[in-house]
């Protein structure tokens, strides 16, 4: 299934995948067969998270804007992308009212959203999901990858060496001042770390939260260095500087 549906992890990974999306708009370009033609024209992304959903974005811009006049036969801006997950609303780690802006921002740019879906098989020339108990078979060549993305490898090494504890995905459960239970020296923050924002949504493994912990451990280890026993997490700002964490100014900006 790699091979027919790749993933987004690397740089490596990023440049085969725009060349594999380059290759679907010339080859539906030389395609004579108008179904052919529109299979080649047809990209599913699997995963509803934040790589997803920018990748939906970012693809609708291409085939509306920068391909727009590159071809003879076809035209790029018929291209049907579709975003697949089994999740009721995009980006399901951010506050609903964010998630359905996110939503709308897509169908905008014509992207088809297919919630509560599942991926059930994966061929070179089409894709099987599965709604309920309900099968479809969707013709495409292009399956790009981008859910169940697993933590470093350095998650399970801290659980093995000092008992932090980790999630499903190999993150580790911190404080709100981003150290491990028991462990006030280590700390552990952006994608690694899971951090319980409001409820129990954990905040997104994105760079902007990673850039406000990083800021907010290094003003907990400085505090521990000058032998200041008064930590965050015993002065109550730990829980300001979790909502800060939780929402970023990003989010809160998204429109």
């Amino acid at each position: 299934m790699a091979r027919a549906a790749p993933g987004l992890k690397t740089v490596e990974d990023a440049t085969a995948m725009r060349s594999r999306i380059l290759t679907a708009f010339e080859s539906a370009e030389r395609e004579t067969d108008p179904a052919q033609s529109a299979s080649w024209l047809t990209f599913v992304i699997v995963g509803a998270g934040p790589t997803g959903v920018e990748l939906a974005g970012a693809l609708a811009e291409v085939a509306m804007k920068t391909l727009r006049d590159g071809f003879r036969r076809i035209q790029p801006s018929s291209a049907k992308i579709l975003l697949i997950d089994a999740v009721e609303h995009a980006l399901p780690g951010y506050p609903l009212s964010l998630s359905q802006k996110a939503e709308a921002a897509l169908r905008r740019l014509g992207v088809i959203l297919r919630p509560q879906c599942r991926v059930t098989d994966v061929h070179p020339d089409f894709v099987v999901i599965g709604e309920g108990d309900k099968a479809e078979s969707i013709p495409t060549h292009t399956v790009l990858w981008t859910s169940g993305v697993r933590a470093s490898p350095l998650g399970e090494a801290l659980s093995k060496a000092v008992g932090a504890a980790i999630d499903k995905d190999h993150r580790v459960l911190v404080e709100p001042d981003l150290c491990i239970p028991g462990h006030p020296e280590l700390f552990v923050i952006g994608d690694l770390a899971s951090v319980k924002a409001e409820g129990d949504q954990v905040v997104p493994g994105v760079a902007p939260a990673a850039m406000q912990e990083g800021n907010m451990s290094q003003r907990s280890s400085r505090a521990g260095l000058r032998g200041n026993s008064s930590r965050p997490s015993d002065t109550g700002t730990a829980e300001a500087w979790r909502r800060s964490a939780a929402t970023p100014p990003w989010l809160n900006s998204a429109g």
